[in-house]
């Protein structure tokens, strides 16, 4: 049996999990796998092709990514509680391995919800608000999201989150807030 390259980043699996893969990538089977808590993916020989080619350049400047914005407590009242648009925010802190694995993602949905929604990030190590929100709940756990609309927190998720469950929430908060939207505005 050929030795394969499973791979994770800089990290390697080439191990019976990877070969065992390996047969179910044969027979077509979809590959998705676990080694000590890490997604694993095949790498493809310089013979294979990837299932969908990759997209050809052209010719214009790609479009700067924005950064994800940071608030602390001294503006979270008027960036949040006093916004007139939906907010996602997400406490974290810089030495948090699931943070900064959200980042990525966070970015594309910003992207994507950009004239929906409002995507913030706020420091605990250097805030305090998160602990308003918490309530009995002991502990920091991070990365902690919270979703507002007209200031008013209306759900909540704790640890990293996959990208289609945040999309979920942000398009649930989107729609309480448009609802609440309607019931705020004058009757004519």
């Amino acid at each position: 049996m050929e030795k394969v390259d499973f791979s994770v980043g800089e990290h390697r699996a080439d191990n019976a999990i990877g070969e065992e893969m390996l047969s179910r990538r044969n027979f077509g089977i979809g590959i998705a796998g676990t080694v000590a808590g890490l997604f694993v993916t095949p790498s493809l020989s310089a013979d294979e092709s990837p299932a969908k080619a990759p997209e050809k350049e052209t010719g214009k400047p790609k479009e700067a990514e924005k950064p994800l914005r940071d608030i602390t407590d001294d503006t979270f009242d008027e960036e949040v509680l006093k916004s007139q648009e939906p907010i996602l925010l997400v406490f974290h802190t810089d030495w948090c391995g699931a943070c900064l694995g959200m980042i990525p993602v966070l970015k594309e949905l910003q992207k994507e919800f950009e004239k929906q929604t409002i995507i913030l990030r706020m420091d605990i190590d250097d805030n305090t608000t998160d602990k308003r929100f918490r309530g009995k709940e002991k502990g920091r756990t991070i990365p902690y999201c919270l979703y507002f609309t007209y200031g008013e927190a209306t759900d909540s998720s704790t640890g990293a989150e996959k990208k289609e469950i945040i999309r979920l929430r942000l398009e649930r908060l989107i729609a309480r807030h448009e609802k609440t939207k309607k019931k705020k505005a004058p009757k004519p």
